[in-house]
């Protein structure tokens, strides 16, 4: 079913190529790389992780236009080389064997970036082979995320566009950005749009939405996806933990949600150090970082 599913959306992208609206300039973008053959769209303006791509070339492969969470995008694309499918593992067993028999190749890794935005993490992924589900609600990031993935026919095969939001419930929600970041978008549901809009803009229309795109609701989200980490197949987790959003009482139900799913945390890498288990146990272990690195133990 889920690959029927992807099949189709990347159908529909090949199809949204061949359409000669996929070829014309969008306004207010500029083209940014983000490989020695890939390039993206980035807003021009009025977009702080636009602005941090669009700034002056810092030219060194493979390290080209990560201005934004360079470090970040460095951690996943690590995470993504750890991957050893287990189709390959019984190919090697059986070469040991003697046996030497032949299988198709094996699928590469799978990227889940839940809030894509414009793709930073998306498109470096896809580039190293991975095979990429990207979550975006906010129809302006979704209109660049389609025509950046024009610009690289080469990873049509490898990504798919969904164009939602994920959580625990559906609600009927509204999508808000501020004047000066148009790519952020913060999704408020079942509350009357008059009195969240001060200072903000309506993204698109109300829709019916899987709630919610991610600032501060990262917990639900992976709440929504509790039978698949309960298959342990998820092995890396990156996500936000920005305490100034969820308060130091949700940070500490965070860590004790990853805790009682079998994953080790770290504030600095998916390599460590990490927060000891008897502290987050005990509701005592804090994280300064704005994001967590989760790895499942063995």
């Amino acid at each position: 079913m889920l690959a029927a599913l992807l099949e189709l959306l990347q159908l529909q992208q090949a199809a949204f190529c061949r359409l000669p609206e996929a070829s014309a300039p969008v306004p207010g973008t500029a083209v940014v790389r983000f490989s020695r053959q890939g390039s993206m769209l980035a807003y021009a303006a009025g977009d702080i992780v636009s602005g941090y791509l669009t700034a002056k070339p810092k030219w060194c492969w493979p390290f080209a236009s990560w201005g934004w969470e360079q470090y970040e995008i460095k951690q996943v694309l690590w995470a993504l080389r750890q991957y050893k499918p287990q189709q390959q593992q019984q190919q090697q067993q059986q070469q040991q064997r003697g046996q030497g028999q032949q299988s198709r190749a094996a699928a590469g890794p799978l990227l889940v970036d839940v809030g894509a935005n414009i793709g930073t993490f998306t498109f470096h992924a896809a580039a190293v082979g991975a095979r990429v589900a990207a979550f975006e609600a906010m129809p302006q990031n979704m209109e660049l995320l389609r025509h950046s993935l024009c610009l690289n026919p080469w990873l049509i095969d490898q990504v798919a566009l969904f164009g939602i939001g994920l959580g625990t419930q559906t609600s009927r929600c509204h999508i808000i950005n501020g004047s000066g970041n148009n790519g952020d978008g913060h999704t408020v549901c079942d509350k009357d749009l008059a009195k969240v809009l001060e200072g903000h803009h309506a993204c698109g229309e109300t829709m019916e939405v899987l709630k919610i795109d991610v600032e501060g609701f990262e917990l639900q989200v992976l709440q929504g996806a509790e039978g698949l980490l309960q298959r342990h197949v998820v092995r890396y987790i990156l996500a936000e933990c920005n305490t100034g959003i969820v308060g130091r009482d949700s940070q500490i139900q965070y860590l004790q949600w990853f805790d009682s799913h079998g994953y080790r945390v770290s504030g600095r890498s998916f390599r460590g150090p990490f927060v000891h288990k008897k502290d987050i146990q005990a509701g005592s272990a804090k994280l300064d970082a704005l994001n967590l690195y989760a790895v499942l133990m063995d």
